[in-house]
């Protein structure tokens, strides 16, 4: 029938792997873009096609791309010497404080993409990607080994997945 030709074909044929331009220059045809994000944000709101335009938009991957590769050089620098401690003074200093930048760079992205794409109910949704499925991992863990830091809770046993967001 003309209905299995419509304006929605073009949405059951893109997947998050999809051509980037297109994706960016309309965000409608994003698999999550017909569905309401977390019963909060709806489909082609304002506030979400600015989300969406936010996320897909390919500078956003550069960006977050280049966090990683700052954070792997920093989760190298971070390496136990001799004694089995950490750098001490202003680089262990600088070290602590910009982990902490990078765990909230990746809160965020990681809010921004749920708020964008919904969590789990329906396709194109955050949790639906594999690759989003480890990053969430990686990210709820960070979040946790951050609030046992800062409540007195010293070094976390999970500090070692903090390798994982290399």
């Amino acid at each position: 029938s003309s209905d299995d030709d419509g304006d929605d074909a073009p949405q059951e044929d893109l997947d998050e792997d999809a051509d980037a331009e297109k994706l960016f220059a309309d965000p409608s045809l994003h698999p999550a873009y017909r569905y309401n994000s977390l019963c909060l944000l709806k489909s082609g709101g304002t506030v979400r096609h600015a989300l969406f335009k936010v996320v897909l938009w390919p500078g956003f991957d550069k960006f977050i791309l280049s966090l990683i590769i700052l954070n792997c050089i920093t989760l190298a620098m971070d390496e136990p010497g001799a004694d089995g401690g950490g750098p001490q003074g202003t680089l262990g200093d600088m070290l602590t404080v910009l982990d902490s930048i990078f765990t909230w760079a990746f809160i965020v992205e990681f809010v921004l993409k749920i708020l964008t794409y919904g969590l789990l109910l329906h396709p194109g949704s955050y949790m639906r990607n594999s690759w989003n499925l480890l990053d969430g991992l990686i990210v709820v863990t960070s979040i946790i080994e951050l609030a046992s830091a800062s409540s007195g809770g010293g070094d976390s046993s999970m500090g070692a997945v903090r390798a994982l967001r290399a």
